[in-house]
């Protein structure tokens, strides 16, 4: 008779224990989406607090001034304020009372000071001030100039969360880096994940949530045990009651009923269970399985083999239902692994206690589910955001690069941190050569006489002959026959396309033998991305050359002279260095260009740029000044040696031996006329004048010669007409 009541109190305690599982995940979803929301109402105010302090140095830098007492007032957390020129220099730096010293010496080498001279606000990451405490520099564009303010990191994120959240409210910041620069008494334990992002830094925000300790699924677990003990009490109750009034004869004679009723009652509990989708275990007072439903048949197996990440086995006494019937409170936990077909499956599990009103274990019940799927897709939503800022990133880098090589170093640097190869090679095509030496090396240690690594035979290089990548992923051979060697390990070769042509490769040695596809795939974007802004870096160099470059000779034009000599001119001036002027005429031009016509003419000016070219330094600046005539604009050079120089020039002249087949041509010669600084002026166009009179007086003196212009002299008229 007593096995016969037992069936169907089960079966109604089993019931409640489901049904407050079931309200559990329930109310668990309404506080994640409590959480989410908090989340976005954090961020938007402690966002907008940090903007207060931007706007406000934005302010101070637009109106000028030194900084009043009322920014203390309104911006506790400021320390120092601090002015700083275009090229760097510190112009003015007034530290507030309290300051830690020291405090107002900002860096122009940082990048929020480049930001600013830009137009735009910035905020620097987190640095330690000189008394050891945690400081951010905000930066903002100022009147000839930019501006600095230099906050408390704890005090201005601090008053932001308290704003946000209530007073003394805990808190750990992560700048972009991975550093902990500001906390306070965080509790890791129930936390808001908050992401800032301020002007390219991206921070992450840690914040307690002071109503995870009360929420609604302690209630319910209260709920729940409370239930289950009413009804395991009321059972036991029941028990007695019978035992004492019923006789032997009646428990004989029924016992074959009770029984039947013991086993329609059972199948209906299991025909429950096996409706529903989580796996549910039954568990005896030991904790030992009992029995579960075929949806924990099918995960859990008939004998499970828990572990932890490591994949160690879990003792029993530790897993969920063992721990709910110690503690004779519910569990839950996520850190738990099945072994199953030689892998880990991520679990997550929750178990409460089966009691008696005298809290005595009666069993426990325990819900496991299969993480596997979310995991994959918590990693593959982390490893998309994670490639999507790297890219953005280096897209915002390179966009500022000014160089080819600052393009590779920036993608040099990105994917280090993305493969950390054992070594890695760029290799860029060079106009004029087909070897193809390394750009940039990474990971092999030069010693005396160390050699970059070259392509000596780009046809021997797959990646550049077909243009596509080869990885682990398509490629499991370690031989590399373009770099003459066996890899290691694995390797990735890339081609870096500029335009529609391969003009280079990029060869990584990885230390992972698997490394995993998301990383591969990041980095064939980055060297995509590179090979883009290396095609806009070239296109920009080319038009920018474009402006200021004669297309017939190659020498700088008229534009580019008086821009470049007045700076020159004004270099001289300040540390008293002299500067020579040469203008020079090709003699009997026009002559030429009429008895041979004009594309001899443009041999003629080419022949002669040639052998221009032969006599300068690197450091003068050669232009074609208009028609046949050029100058030359010498630094540091003394009128004595401007004379020499200009010597040479008429000298490299008489040896040119023009190309043209089937014309007998004369000898080439020019006239020259030398002016210095500052024998002759102080001013480039005075110089220009004095050297251009000293032409004339050339020409006038049989040409083929150079001339020295005369101190004092003065250029002849406007009118008066240049001699062929």
């Amino acid at each position: 008779m007593m096995r016969g009541f037992w069936g169907p109190v089960l079966t109604v305690a089993t019931l409640a224990a489901l049904l407050n599982v079931a309200a559990l995940a329930w109310v668990g979803a309404l506080v994640e989406q409590r959480r989410s929301s908090e989340t976005d109402r954090i961020r938007a105010s402690v966002t907008a607090a940090i903007w207060r302090h931007v706007r406000g140095v934005e302010a101070l830098g637009a109106r000028g001034g030194e900084p009043g007492g009322e920014l203390t007032r309104v911006y506790p957390a400021l320390v120092a304020v601090s002015r700083l020129s275009r090229d760097g220099a510190v112009v003015s730096a007034v530290e507030l009372p309290g300051a830690p010293p020291g405090a107002s010496r900002p860096s122009s080498a940082s990048e929020g000071f480049r930001r600013a001279l830009s137009g735009a606000p910035a905020v620097d990451d987190p640095h330690p001030g000189p008394g050891g405490e945690t400081l951010v520099a905000v930066w903002a564009p100022a009147t000839d100039g930019v501006v600095t303010g230099v906050f408390r990191l704890d005090r201005l994120i601090g008053d932001a969360v308290d704003e946000a959240v209530g007073d003394d409210a805990e808190f750990v910041l992560t700048d972009s880096r991975g550093r902990r620069p500001s906390a306070r008494g965080a509790d890791a334990r129930a936390t808001l994940l908050i992401p800032l992002t301020l002007h390219g830094l991206s921070w992450t925000l840690h914040v307690s949530d002071r109503d995870a300790s009360t929420s609604p699924r302690f209630g319910l677990v209260g709920l729940a045990v409370f239930s289950l003990a009413s009804l395991v009490g009321f059972a036991a109750f029941q028990r007695r009651a019978v035992a004492d009034a019923a006789a032997l004869a009646e428990k004989v004679t029924r016992v074959e009923e009770l029984s039947a009723v013991e086993l329609r009652e059972r199948g209906r509990l299991l025909t429950l269970l096996d409706s529903l989708d989580e796996s549910v275990v039954l568990a005896g007072p030991d904790g030992s399985m009992l029995t579960c439903n075929s949806a924990g048949d099918r995960l859990l197996g008939g004998s499970p083999e828990f572990t932890d990440a490591g994949g160690a086995p879990v003792a029993a006494g530790a897993l969920p239902v063992a721990r709910a019937i110690t503690a004779r409170g519910r569990v839950t936990t996520d850190d738990i692994y099945l072994k199953r077909d030689g892998r880990l499956v991520p679990l997550s599990a929750i178990a409460a206690p089966l009691l008696d009103p005298d809290r005595n274990v009666l069993g426990a019940v325990a819900v496991y589910r299969d993480m596997s799927r979310q995991r994959e897709w918590e990693e593959t939503v982390r490893t998309r955001d994670f490639a999507l800022t790297v890219k953005n990133k280096l897209q915002t880098e390179m966009h500022e690069s000014k160089t080819e090589e600052e393009i590779l170093r920036r993608l040099n640097y990105h994917l280090e941190a993305a493969l950390q190869p054992a070594s890695m090679n760029i290799f860029l095509r060079r106009s004029g050569s087909d070897v193809l030496r390394a750009e940039r090396t990474t990971g092999l240690k030069p010693v005396e006489g160390f050699e970059p690594p070259v392509l000596g035979n780009p046809s021997m290089c797959p990646v550049l002959e077909t243009g596509e990548a080869q990885d682990p992923r398509t490629c499991s051979e370690r031989v590399q026959p373009c770099l003459g060697r066996i890899t290691p390990g694995s390797f990735l070769c890339a081609p870096i396309r500029i335009g529609e042509k391969v003009e280079g490769t990029i060869h990584l040695e990885l230390g992972d033998a698997e490394p995993a596809d998301w990383k591969i795939d990041l980095s064939l974007d980055l060297i995509r991305l590179a090979g883009a802004a290396i095609q806009a870096r070239r296109y920009v160099d080319m038009m920018s050359q474009a402006a200021i470059r004669d297309p017939l000779t190659g020498l700088y034009n008229r534009r580019h002279f008086d821009e470049t000599g007045r700076v020159m001119m004004s270099q001289a001036r300040r540390y008293s260095k002299a500067l020579g002027v040469l203008m020079i005429d090709i003699d009997h031009f026009k002559q030429f260009n009429d008895n041979y016509g004009h594309d001899a003419g443009d041999v003629v000016l080419r022949e002669f740029s040639r052998a221009l070219r032969t006599t300068a330094r690197s450091s003068d600046l050669m232009v074609r000044y208009g028609g046949e005539e050029f100058a030359v604009l010498l630094s540091e050079t003394p009128l004595a040696q401007a004379k020499i120089a200009a010597e040479r020039i008429v000298e490299a002249t008489r040896k040119i031996r023009l190309p043209i087949v089937g014309l007998e041509l004369g000898q080439v010669t020019v006239s020259v006329g030398v002016a210095s600084f500052p024998e002759h002026g102080d001013a480039l166009e005075v110089l220009v004048k004095a050297a251009d009179q000293a032409l004339y007086a050339a020409k006038n003196g049989g040409r083929n010669c150079a001339r020295v212009a005369e101190p004092g002299s003065r250029p002849p008229a406007l009118t008066e007409p240049r001699p062929a």
